[in-house]
């Protein structure tokens, strides 16, 4: 593993194969209070075992541009509970992380396959593309997992596509085949669009998938969704094919949930675009607001072609 300790540009280097063991660092580590540039840079075929940022772990404040983040694994483990967070990109809680014109793909977690932030982190023409967080106990974030105290922002021409929460054969429910936000989260550009949340669905067990696009679920401290441009479209979960929101304060004022046609639309088998459902555990229901977006071209098997609200 290597840990960059002052600040640094980098540039035109890979690191590959690299190997860690830990849930504060990883095989690539930006430390904390460091400041990093890195341009054209590569980072794949890592793997944190037991631990956190399967590629890179970043304490510090970390810019990608030109980057890529592939085939990397941070992969969980029972004695270690907190582990198997951020397959390419774990963003520590204090750090800063962009990404700009970069790709994160093909990596694995049980908690954000892609990208897992618990702090400042944006997104800018960039790809996050066919990543996986799946586990027997589920899988949360495919693409991208903002924590409680994350705040992340989407932009320009990003995209986040084909990434997949959990499997058809968990005994467990998954959430976010996109994007599971549990903090803040802003869009105002790109495309979330080709993602699964999948789960057993067994009605006895009440497993199921939630948000295909994008799942909002409360944990600790009151987190929001506020889309103001952009695409989320062709996803597919149980729950919610466009987004899931179980409890966030969510303000739609601007872009889209839904295709151009039925077939590239949302689906679900409930609430095709959206499905609002606040949980048990959440004391009020926070706000709710959509003026100026539209939600169309979504289906659904049972309720709410466009929206479900329970």
């Amino acid at each position: 593993s290597i840990t960059i300790s002052c600040d640094a540009k980098i540039s035109n280097l890979e690191f590959k194969s690299l190997q860690a063991s830990s849930i504060t660092s990883g095989p690539l580590t930006i430390a904390s209070g460091v400041e990093v540039e890195a341009e054209y840079v590569k980072v794949t075929d890592c793997t944190n075992n037991k631990g956190n940022g399967g590629g890179i772990y970043n304490a510090g404040t970390l810019t990608l541009t030109n980057c890529t983040v592939s085939d990397c694994k941070a992969i969980y483990e029972n004695s270690v509970p907190t582990s198997g967070r951020g397959g390419g990109i774990y963003s520590a809680t204090g750090s800063d992380l962009t990404v700009e014109e970069s790709t994160i793909n093909n990596n694995e977690a049980t908690v954000g396959g892609g990208i897992y932030t618990e702090s400042t982190a944006q997104m800018i023409d960039s790809i996050v593309k066919n990543n996986t967080a799946n586990s027997s106990n589920g899988g949360m974030g495919g693409g991208i997992y903002i924590g409680a105290t994350g705040n992340f922002t989407m932009s320009g021409n990003s995209n986040v596509t084909e990434n997949t929460a959990g499997a058809n054969t968990n005994n467990a429910s998954s959430y976010g085949g996109g994007i599971m936000c549990t903090g803040t989260m802003t869009m105002s550009g790109g495309e979330i669009t080709s993602n699964k949340a999948l789960a057993s669905g067994v009605s006895t067990t009440n497993y199921f998938s939630f948000g295909g696009g994008i799942s909002l679920y409360p944990l600790s401290a009151p987190g929001s969704f506020t889309m103001t441009g952009g695409t989320i479209s062709n996803n597919e979960a149980d729950y919610g094919g466009g987004i899931s929101d179980q409890g966030l304060s969510l303000v739609l004022s601007g872009g889209t949930i839904g295709g151009t046609s039925y077939a590239t639309g949302n689906k679900s088998s409930n609430g095709g675009g959206l499905y609002i459902g606040t949980l048990s555990a959440v004391s009020s229901t926070p706000p709710y607001q959509i003026n100026g977006c539209n939600i169309k071209y979504n289906t659904s098997s049972r309720l709410g072609g466009g929206i479900a609200l329970e």
